[in-house]
């Protein structure tokens, strides 16, 4: 994300501003911090949060942004995404994992990506197990995009809070809840008849 956003920004271009909000970075990846903060002494565009925020203050931190960045390479539901959305923000996504379910072309930018096996050290239990690498060359020409275009990305961002609205009220939630309970139910009532 760092990489993409100076590549996409350079130096001298003070109409964006990149915020990286992360917990417990220096206790994980003491490396990746150290070349996090790095740029951002170099760098006043740059804002480093990383610590624990109550819920309300991430939700402010959201409404307070103009776009929603998170190059993942995997995620669950993608719930900061989601959550973007609800309140009419424009997001660029990797389009992989939970997320695909809800960030469209029509709803936000999805960024293409290539799985790649993990390396020994990356996550705990890595072996035989992939992620996505987002496309940084698209990732970088997405955000220059949504920056030049900034009434195409709220057009979106009006879409998109419709769409997960619709998707993920509680009604609709409830209601797949219970399908799937049904069907479980019923799938252990045909294991346990003769």
């Amino acid at each position: 994300m760092l990489q993409a956003f100076q590549f996409a920004f350079p130096h001298g271009d003070e109409n964006v501003g990149l915020v990286i909000k992360s917990t417990g970075a220096a206790y994980h990846h003491p490396d990746v911090k150290a070349v996090i903060e790095a740029a951002a002494a170099k760098d006043r565009r740059i804002l480093i949060m990383d610590r624990s925020m109550p819920r309300e203050e991430i939700l402010g931190l959201i409404r307070a942004s103009d776009v929603y960045v998170s190059l993942h390479r995997a995620e669950g539901f993608g719930l900061g995404m989601a959550e973007a959305m609800t309140f009419e923000r424009i997001v660029i996504g990797t389009d992989y994992s939970g997320c695909t379910d809800f960030l469209t072309e029509k709803t936000g930018y999805p960024v293409p990506y290539d799985l790649r096996p993990l390396g020994a050290h990356e996550y705990p239990w890595s072996h035989g197990q992939t992620w996505a690498e987002p496309d940084q060359k698209a990732a970088i020409e997405i955000m220059r995009h949504v920056a030049a275009n900034p009434s195409q990305g709220k057009a979106r961002g009006k879409i998109a809070r419709e769409h997960v609205l619709r998707l993920y009220n509680p009604a609709a939630v409830g209601e797949a809840m219970r399908k799937r309970l049904d069907a479980l139910s019923a799938e252990r009532r045909s294991v346990q008849e003769p």
